[in-house]
């Protein structure tokens, strides 16, 4: 037996219906820039991660950022590093029209690269011993 509480069907409905104001919310709001020329490029790197992709017009809050930067593989301080930022938050104040799907991109994009230099240095140090 459970020790927490369950929702009421008048808390479910209202709960409910926060969601969908949010949602809607999220969907009427222009200031995110939706159409990007690297969005295919950005799916096949996506699929080749096994991470979905965002929807277009999610902000990049925090956590769902770091949610996506550990399942790209990318640790917090070397994505602070990487774009220069103090923080995650940041992101957004710097970029207040970037939404969280292509920061996505952007962080596929520079973990498929540190992976291919990394394999590449590997290589030469293997062939170099």
């Amino acid at each position: 037996m459970s020790n927490l509480p369950s929702m009421t069907q008048e808390e479910r409905l209202q709960s409910l219906e926060r969601a969908r104001a949010r949602s809607a919310a999220m969907h009427a709001d222009k200031t995110l820039k939706r159409e990007w020329d690297d969005d295919e490029y950005w799916q096949e790197l996506a699929q080749q991660r096994g991470v979905t992709l965002p929807a277009k017009h999610l902000p990049p809050e925090p956590h769902l950022v770091r949610r996506y930067l550990r399942k790209i593989g990318v640790k917090e301080g070397e994505f602070k590093m990487w774009g220069a930022y103090p923080s995650i938050e940041a992101f957004a104040e710097f970029n207040p029209t970037t939404p969280l799907r292509a920061l996505v991109g952007f962080v596929l994009e520079y973990a498929i690269e540190r992976d291919d230099g990394r394999a590449a240095l590997k290589s030469s140090l293997r062939r170099a011993a």
